[in-house]
């Protein structure tokens, strides 16, 4: 016998229910369970918000469930989008999911359904009893070491050397619809992988074209653009099929079409209405880099610069770190013999991708410190909510490889950087600074990743708030007092340019086993406006560091006072000041060289042809004494009201953290009693 419950019984059961019933809706649902509820064919999938939206509202709405080689048995599933990939999970509940197709629940908004004046009743079937669901989990899809793995058999070294090729080896290749079934991935996800990895359509299949192929093409139509006059940095290419025709007997239309697709964008028209082609600087930019580091692999630094910034296109500016650094494609190192900077090769498709963990130790096992920013371009395609920039290649399966389809766009701030100022030094500023690393890229390295303070370890400063560089330069300084070995010029050089004043602005320098380090790396500081060396008997010890002083550009006040300095010596401090040309940078305003005995005329006239300097001291020394008359434009005084300049005190963190208690104060320096006080000072004009 089977038990059923009418409308009448569910609303005869309301009245004798405990609770108030007087609100209540007059419409009841009645549940009744399916013919098979436990049918294992069905699965409950939750799906977000957002993709809800899209199956409801979105008619043209595209989505397929995908496994690796199209093999469902054994391989993991995946719930593919237009534009993401998730993961499919099954996940067990301790409740019963009932999906009940059609169910009302009652919500803020009116519904007529509920309005009804007279009561009535609704049959709803519970499809299944569902212990467990599917969960979707976002994954970054395809695995481009996979894919690449993949299509290296079908590489492609140009279409020369493609026609002598064995024809048995084109039963390896594969088509991009072989692509599509048979890796788990959304459509846009596979034609950014195609892009990225330098995939194109020859004869209908899939091939990875090789870097130094497509370098070749892209300069043969610059070559072309240069000999018809074409101004393609201002104007762009107004007619590239003219290009691909011209072209014809090097490359065949198929590759060239699509080289302009890749490697060109359609700019909305600005100029007589005419949507002209412009080349995508960066892009081709990158390419070129990467084709010279992938002959050698590594490349000393500064030689790299120079041979990039001369292969690339004329008019165009390539940047370290936004096109290959940033981009996970080569890294820097430092050599621990040499202390000289390398480039090295390494796309970020060539290692393991199963985890960013697998990654990152991946990377540590190559060198045991790693740029933040660094790290972050070869983790990126690995994290899921980094964006991926759109690709530019077009659904190929819909159109020819051998049609001009290029995709209308305009620049990104890349693109507009990619451009080179005639009047700057394309070497200088191909050395860019490390580009902002995303919020989300930065949260997985800080937890998977130890800071180091180390100096010799660290390779840029850039981006690092103040709060945080200070606590940094106080661990690098706490190591210093501790007398830990630590590099000083890569310490200076990293904190000045990007705090300045804040990191050094005055110091005090006493005579100490490290001293020629310490000058040396003050030489390569912009910020150190005020240097104090008195009595470090700097004529006796430390002759061969006076060149360096005159190195420190933003120098303004110096006191050499009691150094045991001659007129050698002074003729050596201030041979770089003097020099036209070489001295066009000096800021000294104020020099005190009192105390040294054995300084005569020639001191002074060598102090005075300096043509910043305002203002000499001299007392105590043997120009006290002299008689002689001062260059043209100075006078002297010799009372004591100015014996002593007013040189701002030591200051920033470096002196806070490590000079003061290092090298502290002596009052009896600063208010000397001298024999001969003599000052001398340029007039204004």
């Amino acid at each position: 016998m089977v038990l059923t419950r009418s409308g009448g019984d569910v609303f005869e059961l309301l009245e004798h229910a405990s609770s108030d019933t007087k609100n209540f809706f007059k419409t009841a649902q009645l549940l009744t369970f399916g013919h098979n509820p436990f049918d294992e064919d069905v699965f409950l999938m939750e799906v977000t918000p957002a993709l809800a939206d899209q199956f409801l509202s979105n008619p043209l709405f595209n989505a397929e469930i995908k496994s690796k080689d199209g093999n469902d048995d054994e391989n993991p599933a995946f719930f593919c989008t237009e534009t993401s990939t998730h993961r499919l999970l099954e996940t067990e509940t301790s409740d019963i999911l009932l999906p009940v197709p059609g169910l009302k629940i009652p919500d803020e908004a009116e519904d007529g359904y509920w309005l009804t004046e007279k009561p009535s009743v609704s049959n709803r079937i519970v499809t299944a009893m569902k212990s467990f669901y599917i969960e979707p989990t976002s994954v970054r899809a395809p695995s481009l070491y996979t894919l690449k793995q993949r299509l290296i058999p079908a590489n492609f070294a140009g279409h020369i050397e493609d026609e002598d090729q064995d024809i048995s080896a084109f039963d390896n290749f594969i088509t991009l619809d072989d692509l599509r079934k048979s890796v788990p991935c959304s459509e846009f996800e596979l034609l950014y992988a195609v892009d990225r990895l330098n995939v194109f359509i020859w004869k209908g299949q899939c091939r990875m074209f090789q870097l130094d192929y497509l370098t070749n093409v892209l300069q043969s139509i610059f070559d072309m653009a240069d000999e018809l006059s074409i101004d393609w940095l201002h104007d762009g290419f107004s007619n590239p099929k003219d290009i691909i025709l011209r072209l014809r007997d090097l490359y065949p239309a198929a590759v060239l079409c699509q080289v302009f697709q890749r490697f060109f964008f359609r700019k909305r028209p600005f100029r007589n209405n005419i949507a002209a082609i412009f080349p995508r600087k960066a892009k081709i930019c990158r390419l070129i880099g990467e084709n010279l580091l992938s002959i050698t692999k590594k490349f000393a630094l500064p030689d790299f610069i120079s041979v990039w910034c001369a292969s690339v296109p004329r008019g165009m500016q390539p940047r370290l770190n936004r096109d290959l650094i940033s981009s996970g494609r080569a890294y820097t190192e430092i050599s621990s013999l040499t202390q000289q900077k390398s480039i090295t090769y390494l796309p970020s498709e060539d290692l393991p991708d199963e985890s960013v963990d697998v990654r990152l130790k991946s990377l540590f096992e190559r060198q045991p410190h790693w740029p933040q920013s660094q790290l972050a371009g070869y983790v990126a395609d690995l994290v899921v909510d980094v964006p991926i920039k759109e690709p530019c290649c077009r659904r190929l399966s819909i159109t020819s490889d051998c049609e001009l389809d290029i995709l209308s766009d305009s620049e990104d701030e890349d693109e507009q950087n990619a451009i080179a100022d005639e009047f700057e030094d394309i070497e200088k500023v191909a050395l860019d600074n490390p580009t902002p690393i995303p919020a989300v890229i930065g949260s997985v390295l800080n937890h998977r990743c130890r800071v180091t303070t180390s100096a010799d370890a660290i390779e840029s400063m850039d981006y690092v708030p103040e709060h945080l560089g200070r606590q940094i330069s106080a661990h690098i300084s706490s190591d210093l007092l501790n007398n830990k070995p630590i590099p000083l010029n890569p310490y200076i050089s990293l904190f000045s340019p990007i705090y300045g004043d804040l990191f050094l602005s005055s110091f005090r320098l006493r005579a100490c086993s490290d001293f020629t380090s310490w000058i040396e790396a003050f030489s390569l500081c912009n910020s150190l406006s005020t240097l104090n060396l008195d009595s470090c008997n700097l004529g006796v010890n430390y002759s061969d560091v006076l060149p360096w002083i005159a190195r420190i550009k933003g120098l303004k006040f110096l006191s050499l006072r009691a150094n045991n300095l001659t007129n050698d010596h002074i003729t050596s401090v201030s041979a770089k000041w003097r020099f036209k040309g070489l001295g066009e940078d000096c800021k000294l305003a104020v020099v005190d060289v009192s105390s040294n005995h054995y300084l005569g005329e020639r001191a002074l006239k060598k102090l005075t042809s300096v043509s910043s300097l305002q203002m000499i001291y001299l007392s105590d020394t043997g120009l006290a004494l002299s008689t002689s008359a001062l260059p043209l434009g100075w006078e002297k005084r010799t009372d004591r009201e100015r014996l002593v300049p007013r040189f701002p005190g030591p200051s920033g963190w470096l002196w806070e953290d490590f000079g003061a208690m290092r090298f502290p104060l002596e009052e009896d320096l600063d208010s000397p009693q001298y024999e001969c006080p003599f000052v001398v000072f340029r007039l204004r004009t």
